[in-house]
């Protein structure tokens, strides 16, 4: 059986690179199924030769050339870490943890009742500043090896992506819709609905920042080191 020389597999490398295919490992993926095919021809055909193949086998994609297959891969990896991060969630959304967010409920509840207003502002404030670092966090360890992986790296862009969008996205919500209703409250039951309406998306926020902080970088390490090994990513 046909093997490609290591020089042929670099010039794979760069066909794919002047396809405007920039996700290295996309690249990976592409040049691995090139070489299969690409072998495959030259074992039905001797005489032929590597160009001749690659011409052969490049002709086989659609008029856009490898653009189709990098969004479908765009698409896959997306809905990859969206199952991902939505499983890490349950699995850490254990009886700990419920038992902290309505721990953290009720203790900011009866913090809203006892101050008001002034105390919602203080956990408003604190809630967005423990996002602010937690995002901090997890920016830093994804781009800890290369600042620029998250532009390199498929894997590393569609993570981010998706990890800022689970972990800021209810903690913005829950703070632009806290804030936006500081008006005057006149009825008692008023005043305890809001209070507690307050408290939970505020303690939501808080242990999304968390979870942000501690469990996101866990699990791209894990992704990493299990499926992309050979792409030799340190984050």
């Amino acid at each position: 059986m046909t093997q490609l020389t290591e020089k042929q597999i670099v010039s794979l490398f760069n066909f794919t690179k002047s396809k405007y295919v920039r996700y290295i490992d996309i690249q990976h993926e592409l040049v691995d199924h090139l070489a299969t095919d690409i072998e495959i021809e030259m074992d039905k055909n001797p005489e032929l030769s590597f160009d001749k193949a690659l011409h052969n086998v490049y002709a086989k994609f659609p008029i856009s050339g490898f653009s189709e297959y990098v969004t479908q891969r765009e698409k896959a990896m997306s809905r990859f870490w969206f199952k991902m991060i939505y499983s890490q969630f349950l699995k850490y959304a254990g009886l700990p943890v419920l038992l902290a967010l309505i721990s953290l409920t009720f203790i900011q509840y009866f913090l809203f009742i006892s101050l008001g207003n002034s105390a919602l502002v203080i956990v408003i404030v604190a809630a967005l500043l423990l996002g602010y670092f937690s995002v901090s966090h997890l920016n830093q360890t994804v781009r800890s090896g290369d600042k620029n992986v998250d532009q390199k790296y498929l894997v590393v862009m569609m993570f981010k992506s998706m990890a800022l969008s689970f972990g800021v996205g209810p903690i913005i919500t829950a703070n632009i819709f806290t804030s936006g209703m500081l008006s005057p409250l006149t009825t008692p039951s008023e005043i305890h609905w809001k209070a507690m309406s307050f408290a939970f998306l505020l303690s939501l926020s808080f242990v999304w920042s968390i979870m942000t902080y501690y469990k996101f970088p866990q699990l791209i390490r894990k992704v990493l080191n299990d499926k992309y090994a050979h792409l030799k990513l340190s984050v």
